[in-house]
């Protein structure tokens, strides 16, 4: 067994209820949509629509998780590397892998939980107890898995520190100091409003919103700001990654996209026009046709609106 065997234990504990809860939320949207099926056969639109955010959430909530699985196995991966009596520049050398993966598999269960609380909200509007029962268990469970994995990190960094206490060679497991609210506070994903993918009608509007596009990797600007490597800048207040994008940090450690490549920052009126499109994503005429009656949504408006649309999943061209 290597310096961190029993950690890897603890690992492979959590990856195996990682795979249960995700089998747990796909069979939940197999449910929903069973039920969507009854409702449609008795011309119940409403309802069908209602169960249908929930299976959309459910099967959000399993991809969360599936990332999570494959962070933790990475994580698994590097630290049975570490070899026994482990030199501290050896042991710096796999943990920083490993640190990096356990944070990727943080920042996905906690999108699993972001994803269960939309869950919730549309198992509570269509008023089914199966959906709403089996919602709050897995809400229970993510919640339990993100306390283990949060241990786990720390009895990391106490072996890590051990091993660099028994005087091995006195190596940093970390050549970045992170710097600024990051060194107080871990970066946390920015709030689930700002991604593209998560948008929908009821999505809370600003005077400035910035809205992230698929193809960013936030987590990995996530792991940049929390290793040091995305550099602090205490003129602007913001940390910059190599890709050029920009991040405020906000309480309790969530990040704010702020500018920057895949990064778009719309007025109220647009991220409306913006949500318009979304919600009518089948129908953009009729979008149109709805937006007509707001004097604030002039073309301009809906062509920087429908610019961002372009990246959504839904949209068809």
């Amino acid at each position: 067994m290597t310096a961190f065997g029993d950690i890897v234990e603890l690992l492979l504990s959590v990856t195996a209820a990682i795979d249960e809860a995700t089998a747990s939320s796909e069979a939940s949207r197999a449910v929903a949509l069973g039920l969507i099926h009854t409702a449609d056969e008795h011309g119940w639109n409403g309802l069908a629509r209602g169960i249908g955010e929930a299976a959309d959430a459910c099967s959000a909530t399993a991809s969360a998780l599936r990332e999570a699985t494959t962070a933790t196995h990475l994580a698994v991966v590097a630290l049975r590397l570490v070899p026994e009596q482990a030199a501290g520049s050896a042991v710096a050398h796999h943990l920083g892998p490993a640190a990096d993966q356990m944070t990727a598999c943080s920042l996905a269960l906690t999108r699993a939980a972001h994803d269960l609380e939309t869950w919730h909200q549309a198992a509570a509007r269509t008023d089914i107890p199966v959906l709403m029962a089996r919602g709050i268990t897995l809400a229970s469970a993510v919640a339990g898995l993100r306390q283990q994995l949060t241990r786990i990190a720390e009895a990391t960094e106490a072996e890590s520190q051990a091993a660099l206490a028994l005087g091995r060679d006195g190596a940093s497991p970390s050549p970045h100091k992170v710097r600024g609210p990051a060194a107080r506070e871990p970066a946390r994903a920015p709030h689930p409003r700002h991604f593209l993918s998560r948008i929908t009608s009821k999505s809370v509007r600003k005077n400035v919103n910035t809205v992230i596009l698929p193809q960013v990797d936030v987590e990995a600007d996530v792991a940049a700001i929390r290793n040091g490597t995305a550099p602090w800048d205490p003129a602007s207040q913001r940390y910059v990654t190599s890709t050029g994008r920009r991040y405020a940090m906000k309480e309790q450690g969530t990040l704010f996209p702020e500018s920057g490549p895949g990064l778009e920052q719309l007025s109220r009126a647009e991220f409306q026009a913006l949500q318009t499109y979304i919600q009518f994503a089948d129908d953009r005429a009729h979008a149109e046709r709805t937006m007509d009656h707001n004097r604030l949504l002039t073309p301009e408006v809906r062509r920087r609106a429908l610019a961002v649309f372009r990246h959504h999943k839904s949209f068809r061209g």
